[in-house]
């Protein structure tokens, strides 16, 4: 197993390409890899996780799925 580590990964991209990046990300085989990304857009967060941690000084204030995110959000 192999443990990939991205920070902030297309900050200051433009938009063409931070997707072309959204698409090498998506594209790496997760049986072999698992990924620890921090991002401030939401968007991308969306895209590429399938478990979301929100920090806020230091402690994990939420942790789940996307959807479980939205749904908390949205309430």
């Amino acid at each position: 197993m192999k443990l990939m580590l991205l920070d902030e990964p297309t900050t200051g991209l433009d938009p063409e390409t931070k997707r072309t990046t959204w698409d090498v990300i998506k594209s790496i085989d997760k049986k072999q890899t698992s990924m620890l990304l921090s991002t401030h857009d939401m968007a991308e967060a969306d895209t590429l996780a399938d478990h979301i941690v929100i920090l806020a000084n230091g402690k994990a204030i939420f942790s789940g799925s996307t959807t479980f995110l939205k749904k908390a959000c949205s309430e």
